[in-house]
């Protein structure tokens, strides 16, 4: 009897809880807020092109145009004495590598291209080490960024007292601690043309990281 007596307490004391039916929207009325949604963003998105505008003139009147012009004028001979200019083709690049000036033409164009060769493959295997889990490599980025934010004439001078003359100069100094003969960096034209490579690469290899580093963070 006490089992039985048991059993029925257990059975009333059992609540049953029923939770509501949990409604849906109906397929239509989500499409159509989503659709809200995305014109909304879509206005908002078209909305913020205005403010992008000033800066994209500015960028286009005082940048692509003179390139534009500027190219445009260099197969002609156009001076401010001669109006209209005539279509020379090559003709001025021909004389400008013939010239007296051409080896100095040929020098830049040497500069420009290891320079941005190596800063590209510095600037990309820098970016990739410190894009990985590296002690310390928010302080790396900012030492290799450094450079770049001191001004050209302060890196100018600092490569002149690093590469001076027999006698100056802290590489100098270093050769003759070692017993070896000292070497006039500058004097010469060879090792004067590779400093000036060393001196850029050094100082804007940090921008092209930088640029590296943000694609790769997506």
């Amino acid at each position: 009897v006490s089992n039985d007596r048991t059993l029925r307490l257990r059975k009333k004391s059992k609540v049953t809880i029923t939770t509501p039916p949990v409604r849906t929207a109906p397929r239509s009325t989500r499409d159509s807020l989503r659709g809200r949604r995305r014109s909304r963003s879509s206005s908002v998105g078209r909305g913020l092109w205005w403010f992008a505008l000033p800066a994209i003139a500015a960028y286009v009147y005082i940048v692509i145009v003179p390139s534009v012009v500027g190219m445009l004028s260099s197969f002609t001979n156009w001076s401010f004495l001669n109006s209209p200019p005539d279509f020379v083709g090559f003709e001025n690049f021909v004389r400008a590598f013939e010239g007296e000036a051409g080896p100095a033409a040929i020098r830049t164009l040497f500069i420009a291209l290891v320079v941005v060769v190596g800063q590209n493959v510095l600037g990309l295997g820098l970016a990739l080490l410190l894009h990985g889990a590296v002690f310390g490599r928010n302080l790396l980025r900012t030492i290799i960024f450094a450079p770049m934010v001191v001004s050209s004439l302060v890196v100018g001078y600092l490569f002149k007292y690093i590469f001076g003359p027999p006698g100056t100069g802290a590489a100098n100094a270093l050769l003759e601690a070692l017993g070896l003969p000292q070497v006039d960096f500058l004097g010469n034209p060879t090792s004067a043309l590779w400093i000036i490579i060393v001196t850029v690469i050094w100082q804007f290899t940090g921008s092209t990281m930088i640029i590296y580093l943000a694609g790769l963070q997506g």
